[in-house]
């Protein structure tokens, strides 16, 4: 069976402060990981905040889904 990986990568505004970054990363991996669980095809999927010490991205969103 075919299957599509998909990654997202976001970066927040630089105008929020650090604790408000966090706090809407967060938000974004409650709010994603809730709507994976009904979006039909998914097989996998992970959010992860901060992913990379000196990467620039705060969000990664990382999935793969049964076929495109």
């Amino acid at each position: 069976m075919p299957r599509v990986r998909h990654i997202v990568f976001f970066r927040l505004k630089e105008e929020f402060g650090p604790e408000e970054k966090k706090a809407h990363a967060e938000r974004m991996q409650r709010e994603l990981e809730a709507a994976a669980k009904v979006i039909p095809g998914i097989v996998w999927f992970a959010v992860r905040i901060n992913p990379l010490a000196g990467s620039d991205q705060d969000v990664i969103i990382d999935s793969l889904y049964e076929s495109e």
